[in-house]
């Protein structure tokens, strides 16, 4: 295994210069620095990530702590937060936060191992945790937290123009009677055995109720039917297919012609029993999703549905983040632009 000393003797020059470039801790001439990066790749040689880090007090790692690692929607965002980091030369651990003790555990985790930064994701962290946080150090990015926090940077979807554009469509294909299908607004909400995440997560489902009632206010209709569904995968699919149960029920020149579903899982779960009772779609039933996962475009009849940015969310934190570790911790918002996608749903 090659040394610092085997690539100071390729390249002509001391240890010492050697060690200058490798941690970007002194002026070096660029012909020398050309030097020594040629001698490096030559050698195939791999500093000792925890000597630099005694020297540079960072270990370029960062954190991205989620609510529910099992949920299809972070593939494609720990995916940009990944390969942004191998750019910049930055690792990344992928922490999951299922309940609020393990949630305190992960936070006291990046605390106490000298973590460069932390991507927290759909979670409802508190003004007093990231204070903590940034007193050690920490830099922070926050992605759909429920609140909005002081002295971070945050980043979210426009969940309400999705909304108002999955149900603006659903309009335009001549449907009066849309229904909605939403995940839980309310913080004493009615059902039970709730997930960690459906227990706080209120924030998405009323900007996306919101834009559902903006489509139908503007359009005159009055009409507005409300149906239980939740974020957790396999509850929210179970809901799902209880609406379709319900929607029999209901007397045909009462029944909605289409519904808008707050997530695709809820969309799926629609899709599937409607399926199995043979209802025709989208001719008895037409059906919209929202977040734009990949398993949409994989079935058949594949989903019409609101894309999120997610790729582009985990390469904008990510670089966002690097760029606070190097230059210090911004304060700002930004939200990101969804996009209409056409399935055979509707």
């Amino acid at each position: 295994m090659s040394t610092i000393g085997d690539v100071a003797k390729i390249a002509g020059v001391s240890a010492m210069t050697v060690s200058r470039v490798i941690n970007d801790s002194g002026y070096v001439k660029q012909d020398t620095r050309e030097k020594i990066q040629k001698a490096i790749m030559q050698l195939d040689y791999r500093p000792n990530m925890v000597a630099k880090s005694l020297v540079t007090r960072r270990t370029n790692i960062l954190a991205y702590i989620v609510s529910d690692i099992s949920d299809p929607f972070y593939n494609k965002v720990s995916k940009g937060i990944a390969e942004t980091c191998l750019k910049h030369n930055f690792s990344f651990i992928i922490c999951d936060a299922t309940n609020q003790q393990i949630l305190n555990s992960q936070i006291r985790m990046i605390g106490d191992r000298q973590i460069d930064g932390v991507i927290f994701h759909d979670l409802d962290i508190k003004q007093e945790e990231v204070d903590n946080l940034l007193s050690l150090g920490m830099k922070i990015v926050m992605l759909e937290n429920e609140t909005d926090l002081e002295r971070v940077f945050s980043i979210r979807g426009n969940d309400r123009k999705g909304a108002k554009l999955a149900t603006s469509h659903l309009i335009s294909k001549g449907h009066k009677r849309i229904a909605c299908l939403k995940g839980p607004t309310y913080k004493n909400n009615s059902m039970k055995n709730l997930s960690f995440q459906d227990s706080f997560k209120r924030r998405t489902w009323i900007d996306r109720t919101m834009g559902y009632e903006d489509a139908l206010d503007e359009s005159g209709i009055a009409y507005k039917m409300f149906f239980d569904g939740c974020v957790e995968s396999s509850m929210g699919f179970s809901l799902a297919q209880d609406f379709v149960r319900h929607w029999q029920t209901i007397p045909i020149e009462e029944r909605p012609t289409a519904v808008y579903c707050e997530s695709d899982i809820l969309a799926l779960g629609v899709l599937s029993k409607a399926l199995q009772f043979g209802i025709e779609i989208p001719e008895e039933l037409a059906i919209a999703g929202h977040d734009g996962l990949d398993m949409t475009s994989m079935i058949y009849p594949q989903i019409t549905t609101i894309k999120q940015q997610r790729y582009i969310m985990g390469q904008l934190s990510a670089e966002m983040l690097i760029d606070f570790i190097e230059h210090g911790q911004k304060e700002g918002s930004k939200v990101l632009d969804v996009e209409f996608a056409q399935g055979q749903t509707t």
